[in-house]
């Protein structure tokens, strides 16, 4: 079920989880558009920790929720 809402997420709905945040999934080409940076900045976050990414077949994705609160805290 879990999977399934992250699936969901990747179609551009934004499907919510029991404790209302977003479960919806960006790609890092979304992510550099939001932050404002490049490819290697972002993959430096994600080896960094920073930022905490899944492996979804081959595409890596970052959680909307998580970036949003990465971006509050800079």
């Amino acid at each position: 079920e879990t999977l399934q809402k992250f699936a969901e997420g990747l179609d551009g709905d934004d499907p919510q989880s029991l404790e209302g945040q977003s479960l919806r999934l960006l790609s890092l080409g979304e992510v550099c558009q939001g932050l404002g940076a490049d490819r290697a900045s972002i993959y430096q976050l994600l080896i960094d920790r920073e930022v905490r990414c899944y492996k979804l077949e081959d595409e890596l994705r970052i959680r909307q929720a998580d970036l949003e609160e990465y971006m509050e805290a800079r």
